[in-house]
């Protein structure tokens, strides 16, 4: 029977089109949940009203992204409202190359 948790982290993989990291957080080799190309992504997940986000967190997630050459994603299911969290700067420059995209005609 898979717990509710990892069904949850399944789940969100899924939607993201990320593949699965075996075995993720148990053994020191392979840390965060799931991986594609150009992200590395740690999945949590709350029944609550809320979910709070330490810097300590963030800088874990961003550490083991960048050992890897990947960019750091958080992706978050508060009581069934998913998002996902980078930084700002990461943001701002694939909005740029998504709007650069979009105004000479690419997709």
């Amino acid at each position: 029977m898979v717990k509710p948790g990892i069904r949850e982290e399944r789940n969100i993989l899924k939607k993201l089109e990320f593949s699965r990291i075996p075995f993720s957080g148990s053994l020191w080799t392979e840390k965060s949940d799931g991986q594609n190309k150009h992200f590395r992504v740690e999945v949590k997940s709350t029944e609550k009203k809320s979910y709070s986000l330490k810097k300590s967190i963030w800088q874990k997630i961003e550490r083991e992204a960048l050992e890897t050459g990947k960019i750091p994603l958080m992706a978050l299911d508060i009581s069934g409202l998913e998002l996902v969290v980078l930084e700002l700067e990461v943001f701002k420059e694939l909005y740029r190359d998504w709007k650069g995209g979009i105004s000479d005609g690419r997709k």
